[in-house]
């Protein structure tokens, strides 16, 4: 049998493989022996005849273009696919992910998120709440109410107001995991009174609704002093909110018609993760 061997081969050098693309044909027939790892680049495959893999057989396309690759065969004769191979479909180059579900890793430092869906609001004046308590207003100038700072179009109806349709409510656009704090602070109107204090976070997709998320309770302690006494509490909540959900801001000093809301009383909300 004849043959080269290695140390006879002289006078051969490197020479250059000029590549300047690969053309996708609009089909391909797929007939007898595959051995070999092999890849065949077409839109759609042709069974002409019976077909043997003993190896890894790719059918591809260059890339993904919204449309399957198709493998059909002769409607009036049997033909048959066998072997120890296998057959498989992919695309020859890598389909840009545009989500990341199912992947795996850590996310880098330098990979940052939007700086949007945050908010902050302050209570604007020093108001007497009433007896019954009181809803906070989140867009408008009717006291006690509250005035924003931060991406106030991520919120309410898209403009500059954190509302929807009414405006006792915060109104959620975009799904996701939010913190929320609502920080009250007050006083008496007079001295030597104790009261208790009452911050109240509810919400639903209903306006104005009573549905309890978070409270946090407090008291305003007589001193006995003829100054002032001041106190506060704070009702934070972690959440998953849906678009379109609403929240309220209640105060409440269990019917005492002499507690004076002050500009300290702040409300932050902001976006922990997208869902």
């Amino acid at each position: 049998m004849a043959y080269l061997k290695g140390s006879r081969v002289t006078g051969l050098s490197p020479k250059p493989l000029d590549v300047k693309g690969f053309t996708q044909s609009a089909s391909e027939d797929l007939e007898g022996k595959y051995s070999q790892h092999e890849v065949l680049l077409a839109d759609a495959f042709n069974v002409t005849d019976d077909v043997t893999i003993s190896d890894n057989l790719i059918l591809t396309k260059l890339s993904d273009d919204g449309e399957a690759i198709t493998l059909t065969g002769n409607a009036t004769t049997t033909r048959t696919i066998s072997g120890s191979g296998s057959l498989e479909g992919s695309t020859f180059a890598q389909t840009p992910n545009a989500s990341l579900t199912g992947m795996t890793g850590t996310i880098g430092d330098s990979v940052t998120q939007p700086s949007t869906y945050y908010v902050q609001g302050t209570v604007a004046l020093e108001e007497e709440i009433a007896a019954a308590g009181e809803m906070l207003l989140l867009t408008g100038t009717t006291e006690p109410y509250v005035t924003w700072s931060g991406s106030t179009s991520s919120f309410g109806d898209g403009s500059s107001k954190v509302t929807g349709s009414n405006d006792y409510d915060f109104k959620f656009t975009k799904s996701g995991i939010y913190f929320i704090s609502f920080a009250l602070t007050g006083r008496h109107v007079t001295s030597n009174r104790s009261t208790r204090l009452r911050a109240l976070i509810r919400g639903g997709s209903s306006s104005h609704s009573t549905t309890l998320l978070s409270e946090a309770n407090g008291q305003i302690a007589n001193d006995d002093g003829s100054d002032y006494d001041w106190g506060s509490v704070t009702a934070t909540l972690v959440r998953a909110f849906s678009a379109n959900d609403l929240i309220n801001f209640w105060v409440d000093s269990d019917n005492y018609n002499q507690f004076l809301l002050t500009p300290e009383t702040n409300i932050s909300i902001f976006l922990v993760r997208g869902t």
